[in-house]
């Protein structure tokens, strides 16, 4: 009997970690990469469950407002490459319009940035508050430096 419940405790184990591990290969490369910090966050800045919760919460939302900026960004860039592209006559006027927009919303950016900082001291002690500023900024230019390496690889291989 006790064997069989180990059997079955075992092979459900195993089934478990097989789907997980395919549900993680299938993951895109960005999804990957933010659950590597998600994880390492956690290592890193040693928070409780409930610390945990009200951290994440407050850092999806600040990435959701992010991810919004960074779209109405792209989109404006593309603007502002049609028109520079286009075979339309634009005036410099409506040029400087949408470069000034797009500027604006860097800012906007840079200004989330800064408030989610701050607003996470309402969460974090000061020491966790210098591990998240440290962590962001070495994540950041590693994932930077390994974007630069596969470049270029790529273009050397070409």
């Amino acid at each position: 009997m006790l064997h069989k419940n180990l059997l079955t405790i075992l092979s459900v184990f195993m089934l478990l970690t097989s789907v997980l591990a395919q549900r993680h290969e299938r993951m895109k490369p960005m999804q990957k990469m933010e659950e590597l910090r998600k994880i390492k966050l956690i290592e890193i800045l040693q928070m409780n469950e409930e610390t945990s919760v009200k951290f994440f919460t407050r850092r999806y939302e600040h990435m959701k407002r992010i991810e919004n900026l960074n779209q109405t960004g792209k989109e404006k860039m593309d603007q502002i490459d049609e028109l520079l592209t286009g075979q339309k006559e634009n005036s410099d006027q409506v040029l400087k319009k949408a470069i000034d927009e797009y500027l604006q919303i860097q800012e906007n950016i840079m200004r989330e940035r800064q408030n989610f900082l701050k607003s996470a001291t309402e969460i974090l002690t000061i020491e966790q508050m210098g591990k998240l500023v440290v962590f962001e900024e070495k994540f950041r230019n590693e994932v930077s430096g390994l974007l630069f390496r596969e470049r270029f690889k790529k273009q050397r291989d070409n």
